[in-house]
């Protein structure tokens, strides 16, 4: 005769620590050097996509060039793009971002969008930090990887640690 095993396990999963910016956070700019697309929906219809990414964050707004052929993963690892931030901004506002497919015949078509926050950014202090986002509707992820920055110098910094990992 077959038996059956029941096993039985509770898992607990920790809650995530609220990040908290110190009461005296300075104004500083968010410094976004890589961007990576991975498992990207298909839209085209004919050959591989052409994906560009769309950032929007208040007044901001930055549009990457297009990667022909790229299908469904795409590097943009030579931006350096600047947001000012303040502490309430950081703690009320999210990052937009979008991935279309650049067409030439037709309207470009949006692969997907989401939004994240720039808080752990804001709080790792000049660490280089790595945020994931899941595209809406199981479009695809993507990972941004940015840190925060007081000074032209500290841009310079990344730009020389950018050109030192490739």
């Amino acid at each position: 005769a077959k038996g059956r095993a029941v096993i039985h396990a509770s898992v607990t999963i920790p809650k995530a620590v609220p990040i908290e910016l110190s009461s005296d956070f300075p104004e500083c700019q968010i410094a976004i050097r890589k961007i990576v697309c991975q498992q990207l929906r298909n839209v085209e219809f004919y050959g591989k996509q052409d994906p560009y990414v769309t950032l929007k964050f208040c007044d901001f707004k930055y549009t990457s060039t297009a990667i022909q052929d790229a299908g469904d993963h795409a590097v943009w690892d030579d931006i350096l793009c600047k947001i000012l931030v303040d502490k309430a901004l950081v703690e009320d506002k999210k990052l937009s971002v979008s991935v279309y497919d650049d067409n030439t015949m037709r309207k470009d078509i949006l692969i997907g969008s989401g939004q994240v926050s720039l808080l752990p950014v804001a709080a790792a202090e000049g660490e280089e930090v790595e945020i994931a986002l899941d595209l809406e509707g199981g479009a695809g992820r993507i990972l941004i990887y940015a840190a925060a920055v007081d000074k032209p110098a500290d841009v310079s910094q990344l730009v020389d640690e950018a050109t030192a990992l490739k």
